[in-house]
């Protein structure tokens, strides 16, 4: 099946057969088509032969967010998103995003197989680092380590990851190394220690997090230090409501933040959020709703 309009930035291309889905994309300006990581499509194949034994999970989200933007207007974000996914001792997932501007990324990607007690897996699969912040506000001081493709293992508490810049042109150039270890202290407390070893850049990167699950309330510390600069977030939770401070060693309050949050029914969610900066004297507020089915 081919879809072509002159108007359309892109034109797609469907072919399917009893085993194998095959998407490529063709700009209408230069007629170059798109190719697709060889991993992608690898990951794709797989999931999609494994289908004709049993169906891999299907999940979608509609996420709408009306902030104000540097100009002084009030605009809305929306994003869609997809997913494939298959569980088991092999296992991989897919994670599709369009944005306002109609451009469909590859959001995220994995394939891995599970050996014994730990996991292994390689693709486009987020990183070992905590971070913080709410949905649109928060998150503004903590450290955040390089995150490309990368193979991760993982075995009970503890977690290696091995960071590539870019495995299609050299799956050999190493960028980054983390290992993590995260522990369960008992009466609801938590800890995880991670570090980056960041082999572009010779830095290495420290985090840490310490959470507290209390029942009716929850907290949550995350302190990231790097390059003898210290930072971090200290977040509170009860009944839908978050709050938040974060800082660093040059301005321990730095930005104070409150959201709300409420699951309504069947998958919506509707938030409200906002933030203010101590020392630019700036404020970001927005409202948001999500859908996930």
């Amino acid at each position: 099946m081919v879809a072509e309009d002159q108007y359309r930035l892109y034109n797609y291309n469907v072919e399917r057969t009893s085993s194998t889905l095959v998407l490529s994309f063709t700009h209408n300006k230069t007629k170059r088509k798109y190719i697709m990581r060889n991993v992608f499509m690898t990951a794709f194949a797989a999931l999609t032969i494994a289908g004709a034994a049993s169906a891999a999970d299907l999940s979608g989200s509609v996420k709408m967010e009306v902030t104000e933007n540097a100009a002084g207007d009030v605009v809305n974000t929306t994003t869609l998103g997809l997913g494939l996914a298959r569980t088991g001792v092999a296992f991989g997932n897919i994670g599709l995003e369009i944005n306002d501007s109609s451009t469909l990324v590859v959001d995220e990607y994995a394939l891995g197989v599970q050996v014994g007690g730990a996991t292994v897996s390689v693709g486009d699969q987020g990183d070992l680092f905590p971070d913080g912040g709410l949905e649109m506000v928060g998150d503004d001081t903590l450290a955040d380590p390089a995150d490309h493709d990368s193979v991760m293992v993982t075995w009970g508490g503890a977690s290696a990851m091995i960071g590539v810049l870019d495995m299609s042109a050299d799956a050999t150039d190493i960028e980054n190394i983390q290992l993590s270890y995260g522990t369960e202290l008992g009466a609801g407390l938590s800890v995880t220690g991670v570090v980056d070893m960041n082999e572009t850049t010779d830095l290495n990167t420290y985090a840490a997090e310490v959470g507290a699950d209390l029942g009716v309330a929850s907290a949550s510390t995350v302190i990231t230090y790097v390059d003898s600069h210290l930072a971090y977030e200290l977040s509170m939770s009860a009944m839908g409501v978050t709050g938040f401070i974060n800082g660093d060693e040059d301005d321990m309050a730095e930005n104070i933040g409150l959201g709300y949050s409420r699951d309504v029914a069947g998958g919506l969610t509707l938030y409200a959020e906002g933030a203010y900066d101590l020392e630019a004297e700036d404020d970001k507020i927005g409202v948001g709703a999500s859908f996930n089915f």
